[in-house]
């Protein structure tokens, strides 16, 4: 079925797909199409589906990670922007309309970049 050739997983039961595409979404948010591959970053996700069958719908997502270099590359991987420049399937099926996005820094990060004087660089990004 090409929605779960898309996602990587199996609709019915969301069992992972032996076999993905580099397209796959769980290909590219795990960092790799290999089977059962460790995730390149680990977030919490939260989702929740909302609407109706005649009107609008789609789903709220959050996400919350430790760093966000994670969101970064995972949100680079979706919309084409990562080195290899393939973009996530899942953007075939899917329209974002709107999005945010917010890090709340540590104390001791706060201290940090006090003392480097400023943020050029501190995440380790591009």
């Amino acid at each position: 079925d090409t929605k779960s050739q898309w996602i990587g997983r199996e609709i019915e039961d969301s069992t992972e797909l032996k076999k993905k595409t580099l397209t796959a979404h769980v290909s590219r948010m795990v960092g790799s199409a290999e089977f059962d591959a460790p995730a390149k970053f680990q977030i919490v996700r939260h989702s929740q589906p909302y609407g109706t069958l005649s009107g609008n719908s789609g789903l709220f997502f959050i996400g919350y990670s430790a760093t966000p270099v994670a969101l970064d590359f995972m949100l680079d991987r979706m919309t084409g922007h990562a080195d290899d420049t393939r973009a996530d399937d899942v953007m075939r099926m899917t329209t974002c309309v709107t999005g945010q996005y917010y890090f709340f820094p540590s104390q001791s990060d706060l201290e940090r970049l006090i003392h480097e004087g400023g943020s050029s660089g501190f995440w380790g990004r591009r």
